[in-house]
């Protein structure tokens, strides 16, 4: 930038003198000082270029909100859970409603039915004890099968098909307590296996 200042500089001084240094008159030239850079008029900006437009946000997409979306399913299963982290295997779909209130009845009931048609490790079930269900439990029931309302649903945890083969590699002894576990529950594991590694699983327990 200091080319542009030098050249400001020059423009601002006075006006031709002659060849010693005076005016045509006679008198001294009085030589103004040169303006500094950060003191030069600076250039009205450009008001012909034509702004672009704007685009205008489509009422198709929805608008971010620092959050990724989460599907229905998600939320049944986060919902899931969070009511069986005591212990319970089943949470009442009653329940399950109630976590996704913000979510049309209607739409809580087709996922229900499409994740339990859909996966093997979800299943849906009838409450036994008929006496203990409540209005609202036959409400938040789901209609699957054969047509019996079911008002609970599990999640069992998807087999590790590796564990087996794993556990078989270090030995029971040496396996870790995670693959043990998964290998006991994969459907693959033959009983003399799955009595092997329940020996060992209350070895440990005992130790």
């Amino acid at each position: 930038m200091g080319g542009r200042g030098s050249s400001l500089g020059k423009g601002n001084r006075a006006s031709t003198t002659s060849g010693s240094g005076q005016l045509g008159d006679g008198g001294p030239a009085p030589v103004e000082p040169a303006v500094p850079a950060t003191e030069q008029p600076r250039p009205e900006p450009e008001t012909d270029m034509p702004e672009k437009p704007r685009a205008k946000p489509d009422p198709a997409m929805p608008v971010p909100d620092g959050e990724p979306t989460r599907s229905t399913e998600d939320r049944i299963r986060e919902a899931v859970a969070e009511l069986t982290a005591r212990g319970s295997s089943w949470a009442g779909i009653v329940d399950i409603r109630k976590a996704l209130a913000d979510v049309d009845h209607d739409e809580v009931t087709r996922v229900l039915q499409d994740m339990a048609r859909n996966n093997p490790n979800i299943h849906l079930a009838p409450e036994a004890n008929r006496k203990a269900l409540r209005q609202e439990d036959h409400d938040a029931a789901v209609t699957f099968g054969a047509g019996e309302q079911q008002h609970l649903i599990a999640i069992e945890p998807i087999p590790d098909a590796g564990a087996l083969g794993r556990v078989q590699a270090a030995g029971f002894a040496d396996a870790t307590d995670a693959d043990l576990e998964a290998a006991r529950l994969h459907h693959d594991t033959p009983s003399s296996t799955y009595d092997q590694i329940r020996a060992e699983q209350k070895r440990r327990a005992q130790q």
